[in-house]
């Protein structure tokens, strides 16, 4: 078994880290394997490195209300609204995707 890699995380460790910016409970919470992908990739067989520095994740989800964001989807699934719930999605994936690029 591999030792951990410097700066990365395991798959808990990183869903963990996503679970408090959105400040939802560690336990009983899940994230979806797409958004999660939007910032971390797999470097090794479990081991997964942020795609931007933390400090640099931070301020995305201060700055650009990914938190509120995640709290409207998941209100519109609840209530059965697919489409808004789809547009609230691809507005994160946007947004995510403009700013990891810059």
């Amino acid at each position: 078994m591999m030792s951990q890699m410097e700066g990365a995380y395991t798959r808990t460790q990183a869903f963990n880290f996503l679970k408090d910016l959105l400040g939802i409970p560690r336990k009983k919470s899940t994230i979806s394997k797409e958004f999660f992908d939007l910032f971390f990739d797999e470097v090794d067989s479990g081991f997964y490195l942020l795609k931007k520095p933390e400090d640099f994740i931070r301020e995305l989800f201060d700055k650009e209300g990914i938190a509120e964001l995640n709290k409207m989807y998941y209100q519109k699934k609840k209530e059965k609204n697919r489409e808004e719930s789809q547009e609230i999605a691809n507005t994160v994936r946007n947004i995510v995707a403009k700013e990891l690029a810059a």
